[in-house]
């Protein structure tokens, strides 16, 4: 009959692989993903830091309509002058600005602005001119 082989005896202590010329390669490529991906975060980094450090160009205000009347551009030329300083990215809406306010609520318009943007009241009144 059959003879019962016994079964080899574990191993004591740490095994060892030999992995070859290949674990040179893998390490090198691990070290070059690593380096990489730390470039990719440095650019990143350093991008964002230069958007924040950079000023911004404010946005061109759009050309005036030709329907617009005379009192319809001086305001809208106030405007202009008062966004530049106060809020920028508000230049690009100044022609609808000056149709909602055309008129008679040209002065509501001044007094709303210089309560929002903490305004002095000698500016302000300038603004009423």
């Amino acid at each position: 009959a059959g003879v019962a082989r016994a079964a080899a005896p574990a191993p004591s202590g740490p095994q060892t692989f030999d992995l070859g010329a290949d674990s040179d390669d893998l390490e090198a490529e691990t070290v070059d993903m690593h380096l990489a991906e730390a470039a990719e975060a440095d650019m990143a980094s350093a991008s964002a830091s230069a958007a924040a450090i950079l000023p911004q160009r404010p946005p061109e205000p759009p050309p005036v309509p030709v329907e617009f009347s005379s009192e319809d551009v001086a305001l809208r030329e106030a405007l202009v002058e008062f966004y530049s300083v106060h809020k920028p990215d508000n230049l690009a809406n100044i022609n609808s600005i000056v149709e909602r306010y055309r008129g008679r609520s040209v002065s509501h318009l001044w007094a709303a602005l210089a309560i929002k943007y903490g305004v002095s009241a000698r500016e302000a009144l300038d603004l009423l001119r």
